[in-house]
């Protein structure tokens, strides 16, 4: 009689992008953000233009109404951006100038990297950017609104998903 090989699956602890995100998301959440959403790390002005085009783009309007976060908080990047321009333009620095152009040029990059993000990944973006809004206006909201913002419609399993990336990035979560 042929002995069976039986394999003992072990649980391997998250290493890579994921890990880090993880410890980004107590320290630094833009950066875990950028992470998440670029794979990569990104400058402040790389960071300060992506986070401008995001939240200006998709998120301003329904974001803000939904968690109560005012939509003039939307412009943080603006001004950085604004600053640099126009301190360039008054040093005389085309480097400065330079630098945003090339700034955005990454970021358009980055944003053709995120379309190709999988629906876990994608989730965890939108909930690390949503807890970035939410701390600064020391905000909580619901499991379910935060599913729903990121299109987890589970609601009968308790949105599996959503709920472990909240735990995973520690997600300002109202207690229920």
């Amino acid at each position: 009689m042929k002995k069976k090989t039986v394999i003992q699956k072990t649980v391997m602890p998250r290493t890579g992008k994921v890990k880090r995100i993880r410890i980004l998301a107590e320290t630094d959440i833009e950066q875990a953000t950028n992470l998440a959403s670029f794979g990569r790390e990104l400058s402040e002005t790389e960071s300060q233009i992506a986070f401008y085009r995001v939240w200006n783009q998709s998120l301003r309007a329904k974001l803000a109404k939904e968690i109560g976060v005012p939509v003039e908080s939307a412009s943080d990047g603006r001004y950085f951006l604004q600053d640099i321009f126009f301190q360039a333009i008054e040093n005389g620095n085309p480097g400065a100038i330079k630098e945003i152009a090339d700034a955005l040029k990454n970021v358009l990059a980055g944003e053709e990297f995120s379309k190709s993000l999988d629906r876990a990944k994608k989730a965890r973006t939108r909930l690390l950017l949503m807890k970035r809004k939410l701390l600064i206006n020391n905000k909580t909201i619901p499991l379910c609104l935060a599913a729903k913002r990121v299109g987890d419609d589970a609601a009968k399993s308790g949105y599996p998903m959503t709920k472990q990336i909240c735990e995973e990035i520690h997600f300002p979560l109202t207690k229920e």
